[in-house]
Order: structure tokens, then C-alpha cells, then sequence
């Protein structure tokens, strides 16, 4: 069986991971991009496993053929299609052993000759994130874009992404936008900390020593940065932008009134009562109740947010550039041209 190293995988430009493991696996924790075409679905896993505690290797192998013979007519259209669309399709379960293995002699029964295993299978790439991470760190230069929220840091960094230039956007691979109200303007499931790892591993490498991003704390909601990355982020250059109260506001409705509801807001808000006190917080959720949405936001960046986040912001006095805009086109426009002066020298 030809097996391909982690490192020559990665380097591969027309290659597809296929992750045979159990949805609960996959769902946990995978390499970026790849496809999941489990061999044993959870249950049948689960199940397969009691076996081969209880009654031998031998019981539980053909226990587990029994349950991938159903699989095979849509494993062979799937792995065919496959095949024809890249040079590379490799395979991979946890130790890029049984799983794995299975699904591969049945594509060379079928006189397909481009399926490869992953040597040593999701625990080698998950040794290879841990031991590269930090290296890719040494030679990055982080642009960490400041501001108060509501000045629009997360709308900014799309709009840069959309005119080209290197952007890591760290709430959108935590999914969550930070604080108590973090994972209203997100639908998806917040990823594991293995899976957080291996989406800035896969960004980092993908980018280029210049990136752009949003100042962060160690913790996004459910899943934190690594001291490495966040003292990288620190000797980084650092661009603080501000704006009015007005349009400060007018971002965050923009950002969560379509996505959030009113029963939803309201249980954030419980958190906040011991920080602003039950009288502000019985008032915020009477304006709820009568749809004044923007009295909320406002009421919550005064009283709330910034006290929270001003001393962050006072922590880097020596900024390389600072922003006061009218329009959020103006700041991304500052931003691109600065951009421009530091590549072309």
C-alpha cells in the first residue's frame, strides 16, 4: 500500500483527504478540508469496539466487515468520482492502520491507482500541527487592528480579505465574536480546541509573513490561542481604529438584529447583572420587550464594553497607525495603502 508522510501530503496542490473515521471523529477533530466517508458509522464503532474487548480481534473484524459491505455500491461511486477529479486521494483513520486500509484494497480491487494512505494516519498530522505551529509563528508579522466594539475591526478585515491582503480571522474560526454575546451572530457549533489548532495551523501556513487580524484575548469563547501565538501577536504592528458612537451602533445592529432573538439576548443580558446591576439590566430587557434595539447597544457599549476593553486598548501606546473614520471604506482604504508601502518597501 503506498503511504504518503504528513509533510509530502501537505505539499500536494491536487490532493483530497478522505477521513474514514466514525461522524463523532470527524466531528471532533479533522485535518481542514478533508471529506468524511466513515467505514463504521458511531454506533457500529461503538459496537465493534465492545467486541473486540470482549471476544477477540478476530470477532470484531468480522463483525466490522459485516457493517461496511452495506457501504460499498456508494463507496465505489464515491472514491471513483473522486479518483477521476484529483492526481491524489488519500486515505486516513486514526493510526492509518484497519480503517484506512479497508477502504483502500477495495479501490485497488477496482484498478484505481491513484489512492494513497496517510503514514501514521489523523495522530500524525495532530503531531505535526503541534510541532510546526510554533516554528510558522517565528517568521510571521501580525497586524492587529484595535478598536472598541462597534468600530467595525470584523467588518473591516472581510473587506481586506476581499481586496487581497493576508487576513486571519480568529473569531470566525472560533465562532464566536468574544464576551457573553459571542456566539449569537454564529449558527455553527463552536469547533474543539484540536480542531481550532488545526485551522490556525492550516491558516498560518496558507498565509504569508504579513497577516492581518483582530486583537484577540488568550480565550475566544470556547477555545484559546497558544502563548506563542499570542506573543507574536504582541511584538506585532498594531493599527487602532475608532468611529462615532453613531455608527459604532449601527454596525452591531447590523451584525445581530437579523440573527438574534429577543429570548436569546435576553438570557445574555442575566449574565451582566452583577457587572451593571439589576436596575439597568430590568431596564435593558423592558426596551427589548418594546423592540428599542439600539438603546440597548448603545446602553451596552457605555456601559459595559468599554470600560471593559479601554485599559486593552491602552496597552499599546506605540501604534503605527490610528484611524478616526466617518466611513468604514476610508479606514480599509488607510489600511490597504500602509499595507501597500510595508510589501513594495
Amino acid at each position: 500500500m503506498p503511504r504518503l508522510t504528513v509533510e509530502a501530503a501537505l505539499r500536494h496542490k491536487d490532493l483530497v483527504f478522505v477521513d474514514v473515521r466514525s461522524p463523532q471523529e470527524f466531528s471532533y477533530s479533522h485535518i481542514p478540508g478533508a471529506k468524511n466517508w466513515p467505514i463504521l458509522d458511531n454506533e457500529a464503532r461503538e459496537a465493534v469496539g465492545t467486541i473486540y474487548k470482549t471476544m477477540g480481534r478476530e470477532k470484531a473484524i468480522e463483525t466490522g466487515i459485516q457493517h461496511v459491505k452495506e457501504k460499498l455500491p456508494n463507496f465505489y461511486s464515491e472514491i471513483t468520482a473522486l479518483s477521476q477529479r484529483y492526481n491524489h486521494v488519500l486515505l486516513y483513520c486514526s493510526r492509518g492502520g484497519m480503517r484506512s486500509g479497508t477502504l483502500y484494497a477495495f479501490g485497488e480491487s477496482l484498478g484505481l491507482d491513484n489512492l494513497y494512505l496517510l503514514e501514521g494516519g489523523y495522530k500524525a498530522y495532530r503531531q505535526h500541527v503541534l510541532s510546526n505551529t510554533e516554528e510558522l509563528l517565528k517568521n510571521k508579522d501580525f497586524v492587529v487592528i484595535h478598536g472598541r466594539t462597534g468600530v467595525g475591526k470584523t467588518a473591516i478585515l472581510k473587506a481586506l480579505k476581499a481586496g487581497g491582503l493576508p487576513v486571519m480571522d480568529l473569531e470566525d474560526l472560533a465562532k464566536n465574536a468574544g464576551s457573553v454575546f459571542g456566539q449569537i451572530p454564529y449558527q455553527e457549533k463552536p469547533p474543539s480546541q484540536k480542531m481550532f489548532e488545526n485551522l490556525v495551523y492550516h491558516e498560518l501556513s496558507t498565509l504569508g509573513p504579513m497577516v492581518f487580524m483582530e486583537s484577540e484575548s488568550k480565550r475566544i469563547g470556547q477555545v484559546s490561542l497558544s502563548e506563542t501565538f499570542m506573543e507574536t501577536m504582541v511584538r506585532g504592528r498594531h493599527i487602532l481604529v475608532e468611529t462615532t458612537l453613531k455608527n459604532r451602533v449601527a454596525v452591531i445592529a447590523d451584525l445581530y438584529l437579523e440573527k438574534i432573538k429577543k429570548d436569546q439576548l435576553k438570557k445574555a443580558l442575566e449574565h451582566l447583572r452583577k457587572r451593571l446591576g439589576h436596575k439597568k439590566v430590568d431596564e435593558m430587557i423592558q426596551w427589548i420587550e418594546e423592540g428599542s434595539f439600539e438603546r440597548v447597544i448603545e446602553t451596552l457599549i457605555v456601559d459595559y464594553y468599554d470600560p471593559l476593553y479601554d485599559h486593552s486598548i491602552q496597552k499599546y501606546p506605540d501604534y503605527v497607525m490610528r484611524l478616526d473614520y466617518q466611513h468604514i471604506r476610508e479606514a480599509v482604504g488607510e489600511i490597504t495603502k500602509f499595507y501597500q508601502e510595508v510589501v513594495n518597501g
